[in-house]
């Protein structure tokens, strides 16, 4: 019998890749309690939220878990092979049986989506992803069957998150590579459609919930072979056009206009994310082997820092992590820019609303090092658990005596005397009829022979038959229990001891096979010498003659004949009888316990094999150094044999493993097994059995509350520079005096943090240093219990403005530093990305994604801007004709006396005078024109005819002061005008409608 479902749950819960290996959730870090739902978008996001979900269910525990996950993606296979995310309950896939009819035929795509769809494109979607088209990808979303069901699992992902803890705020985590098809094309839209179901559907206002980013830059996927570089960075430099644009419309005036559900476009004039953070495989130093790893590592442990219960001190009172570094950002930045902004190196057109993430982590592989101490522990009680004791020959056959399946004749008599047998005797004959077999003899003879032949027809023959059986499995369950409280449940016995076949249940089921092989010989025999009538009255015919050729027979010798007699006659009757039923129902027995047997007992080898693997692996994988491909992960200590320091924590760890040691585990592993509570095995509730919970709960006993104190000692003695540190007597002394101790850990945390400063680099190659930039958010995480220590050692070493945390149960040591306020023009690699996707657009490339090559995609302003490009000699062909057409139009606004200044030319506001909200088409502009001949030769201003025009028909002027970013980054000045209404492509729009206007009316002037 296999496991059931149930207990497969239960047992994966004991491996160390999902679960905690076999410790238990004292051992786990608690989350937040505030909401946090992540969002994965595409094959690098639902990577990333497949992996975090699996580090959340090992180091987090779970009772305390308000965090929620959802994998979006368009490939249903590799929704498939995200393990650790509950299909259906926690991915969706942008793929419905209508798209391809839908995408084949272009009339029928819904006039919403073909708003923005290219028209010479045609969607190939098949379920298998979108084949890095970034219009495939926001084709899917729009989709209305795919629409409806995205914004009703986002609404149910946020309900379950805030049902956990209601009345508080949301935190949205969005994830998603901006290189692809999915990711890329969806991740703009994806944000929106969360903001407005938050708003909408949920009600909640804009202040109660943050929607934060992490993007993963086209250089994680370099390195994926196949992979075509041009197309991966013409799909980022896209998408960051997108980005830039709708990371600043609030501060722009624009909108952003909801492409999806038909019938009913929304609006929204927030920004896209609060905060937006850039993750790549690249550092300065360079693309490493293992980018995509590094990044993906580098984002997880970031997000699990921020998702614990992480905190510091600030102000006397405790701050939590994730509070700080979600909300704090943007004041840091304004900080910064109101100094920085008048620098040359600071373009005032940039946006600084971007993160570059720096992480790195010393670990200590604390599961490993446990599994490595329990596998030594295993093998020294196996020996001692491995002796059978009272396990022997004799105590089965006691067993089976007790259980009245002893021997045959037992049997028989059993089911006799619960049949109520009786023997109804008949006239009995006298001396001389038996002797000479005559009269009152044959009277009897036959009568006695019909009563035993009817047995077998009898009601209560049955009855006896199934009573017995009953008995006997009752008696073997009742002396097993007895036994237990001696030897453990003999299903464990089994299970871990039993090596004979006269042991345990082996021993009981070969007696029972035993006593039904007898039985069947006997039969064998008996039928062999012949069972019909005649033959059984002539044997006891020759038994009467045996008497003797006495004139008489004594009442003695006739009464031992009739004995004789009825007992020839019940061995070839009744006794043959009883055998042949009970052959069948100890079968019956047999198979009863092997099945009560085998429910528990495949539990048992099933958990405890699978244990032993976890342990073995672990106790060999902990011996060998265990750093990971991600090269800013590092363990802190490791039992490397093949170093000093390594030999020495070795010879720590086995030292704990001392004789009494060993024997308080042994005592409470087999306190486990003798545990009346675990023993299911005569129950059918079997799921209500948890072997796994038990093994788990033998550990917490012994290793569970050593958790901190081993922390200590590990790194005490791996770091020590005393030789004698290793002597487990010396050590104890150590952790007894304090100020000792913490010398110690002190060192320790020099080696750790001297470590950490030299591996955490900035996930971004940046064209200038990041000293220039604002000072990064930095933040050391480490347990909860070494926060004196770290505080005082991690400032003289990583810096002054570093902040330790502590979490409780940890045990790494995480270094995060947010790099905020990174310009996009500061990235490495930005010029690459803007040419290729700058050399589609020139070639009008069929592939490039969404209508790129419209001129409302192109009016999108560059992600960095022409400042830059002037300085370095960098020409953009796309962005200098735009640039181009927005200098025709700002120059000629201002010949013609339009465009004014307050004050000072170099720092005031620039107005556009006479600027109106609407937008004319050319249709209304040759009307226009005509109706502004008419008035032509009225004495007034230009801008007052217009006026008088333009009141008319219901058009109000208005005197606009153009300042487009006014907390951070750009300020409005004389020298950077081009620079303001190419950052805002709609002010554009307005601004080329009033020129026509206004030339329209000097052409018929």
């Amino acid at each position: 019998m296999a496991l059931n479902e149930t207990q497969r749950i239960n047992l994966l819960n004991l491996d160390l890749e999902f679960g905690t290996g076999i410790f238990p959730n004292n051992t786990r870090v608690h989350s937040i309690d505030q909401p946090t739902v992540i969002i994965g978008l595409g094959g690098l996001g639902c990577s990333t939220v497949n992996q975090l979900k699996r580090q959340i269910m090992k180091r987090v525990n779970r009772d305390y878990n308000t965090i929620r996950f959802l994998a979006i993606d368009s490939d249903e296979r590799d929704l498939r092979q995200h393990d650790a995310l509950s299909p259906g309950e926690e991915t969706v896939c942008l793929f419905d049986l209508s798209i391809p009819a839908l995408a084949a035929a272009p009339w029928a795509v819904p006039p919403h989506i073909k708003a923005w769809m290219n028209t010479e494109y045609r969607p190939q979607l098949n379920g298998q992803g979108c084949g890095a088209i970034r219009q495939n990808g926001r084709f899917s979303l729009a989709v209305p069957a795919v629409y409806d069901r995205v914004r009703s699992k986002l609404r149910d992902v946020i309900c379950s998150a805030r049902d956990v803890a209601p009345g508080g705020g949301v935190n949205v985590i969005l994830i998603a590579g901006i290189s692809g098809g999915t990711g890329s094309g969806t991740f703009i839209d994806m944000a929106y459609l969360v903001q407005d179901v938050l708003l909408c559907d949920i009600g909640m206002a804009k202040s109660c919930f943050d929607i934060r980013a992490y993007l993963y830059m086209p250089d994680v996927q370099y390195a994926i072979p196949g992979v075509c570089r041009p197309a991966l960075d013409r799909n980022a430099y896209a998408a960051l056009k997108e980005l830039d644009y709708y990371m600043n419309i609030q501060k722009s005036g624009g909108v952003y206009k909801w492409p999806f559900a038909e019938g009913s476009v929304k609006n929204s004039r927030y920004q896209v994310f609060d905060f937006c953070t850039l993750v790549s495989g690249t550092t300065n130093a360079g693309i490493g082997n293992n980018t995509r790893v590094v990044a993906i590592n580098a984002a997880v442990e970031s997000i699990m820092a921020i998702v614990s219960k992480a905190e510091f001190i600030s102000d006397g009172l405790p701050r939590p992590l994730y509070s700080s570094l979600l909300d704090c950002v943007g004041h840091a930045v304004n900080v910064w820019s109101a100094d920085n902004i008048n620098s040359p190196l600071f373009p005032g057109s940039a946006n600084y609303c971007y993160s570059v993430l720096g992480f790195g982590s010393a670990k200590v592989p604390v599961d490993a090092i446990m599994s490595y101490m329990a596998h030594e522990m295993y093998k020294k009680m196996l020996d001692e658990l491995s002796d059978t004791k009272d396990l022997t020959a004799n105590l089965i056959s006691n067993i089976m005596n007790t259980t009245g399946v002893g021997d045959v004749e037992t049997i028989i008599r059993a089911v006799k005397d619960a049949a109520g047998y009786t023997y109804a005797p008949c006239e009995l004959p006298r001396g001389g009829d038996i002797r000479r077999l005559r009269g009152t003899y044959t009277q009897w003879k036959i009568a006695a022979y019909d009563h035993y032949k009817s047995f077998k027809q009898q009601q209560q023959f049955h009855a006896a038959i199934d009573y017995v059986t009953e008995n006997i499995i009752r008696a073997l369950d009742n002396k097993l229990e007895l036994v237990f409280d001696e030897c453990g449940p003999y299903f464990a016995v089994r299970a871990i001891t039993a090596k004979k076949a006269d042991c345990g249940v082996e021993g009981i089921l070969e007696k029972i096979h035993s006593l039904r092989v007898e039985m069947s010989q006997i039969i064998e025999d008996r039928i062999f010498s012949g069972i019909i009538p005649a033959q059984i009255e002539a044997k006891v015919d020759a038994g009467a003659t045996d008497i003797g050729g006495l004139f008489g027979v004594s009442n003695y010798e006739r009464d031992a004949f009739m004995a004789k007699a009825r007992q020839k006659m019940e061995m070839y009757t009744i006794e043959l009888d009883v055998m042949e039923a009970m052959i069948e129902k100890l079968k019956f027995v047999s198979e009863n316990i092997i099945e009560k047997n085998n429910k528990v007992f495949d539990v048992y080898t099933d958990v405890f094999d699978y244990i032993k693997d976890i342990l073995a692996k672990n106790s060999d994988s902990v011996l060998w150094n265990m750093n990971g491909p991600c090269d800013n992960i590092f363990n802190a200590v490791d039992i490397d044999v093949m170093h000093g320091n390594g030999q020495k924590l070795k010879r720590c760890v086995d030292s704990f493993l001392t004789e009494p040691f060993v024997e308080d585990f042994k005592c409470n592993f087999i306190a486990m097994l003798r545990d009346r509570n675990n023993r299911p095995a005569f129950t059918d509730q079997i799921d209500e059995f948890d072997a796994a919970l038990c093994v788990q709960n033998i550990f917490t006993t012994l290793l569970g509350n050593y958790y901190q104190e081993a922390l200590e000692r590990f790194l005490i003695t791996y770091y020590s520079n005393n030789p004698q540190m290793s002597d487990n007597n010396y050590l104890d002394a150590v952790m007894m005096n304090q100020v000792q101790k913490d010398a110690e850990l002190t060192n320790a945390a020099t080696a750790i943090c001297n470590e950490l400063s030299n591996r955490v680099r900035p996930l971004c190659g940046l064209t200038t240093s990041l000293n220039t930039f604002t000072p990064p958010q930095r933040y050391l995480v480490v347990p909860k219990n070494l926060v004196p220590i770290f505080g005082n050692v991690a400032p003289g070493i990583i810096g002054p403005c570093i902040v330790v945390c502590g979490k409780e149960h940890a045990f790494s040591f995480d270094y995060i530093a947010h790099h905020p306020g990174i310009p996009l023009y500061a990235i490495s690699g930005m010029e690459a990305m803007d040419a290729a996707y700058s050399e589609a657009v020139e070639r009008e490339d069929r592939w490039l994604h969404l209508n790129e090559n419209s001129e409302d995609f192109v009016g999108l302003p560059a992600p960095f801007v022409s400042e830059m490009w002037e300085r370095s000699g960098y020409e953009s062909s796309v962005e200098l004709r735009n640039l181009d057409k927005v200098k025709r139009v700002v120059d000629r606004l201002e010949e013609l006396g339009y465009l004014k200044y307050d004050g000072d030319v170099g720092k005031s506001n620039l107005r556009v005078e006479g600027y109106f909200e609407i937008q004319f088409s050319e249709e209304e502009v040759e009307t226009m024109r005509e109706l502004l001949a008419t008035v032509r030769n009225e004495n007034k201003p230009y801008a007052e005819k217009i006026g008088d025009f333009l009141t008319r028909v219901n058009a109000e002027i208005t005197t606009l002061p153009v300042s487009m970013l006014c907390d951070f980054g750009l300020r409005s000045t004389y020298d950077n005008r081009y620079i303001i209404v190419r950052k805002n492509p709609t002010l554009f729009k307005k601004l080329q409608s009033f020129l026509q206007v206004i030339e329209s009316f000097i052409g018929a002037r």
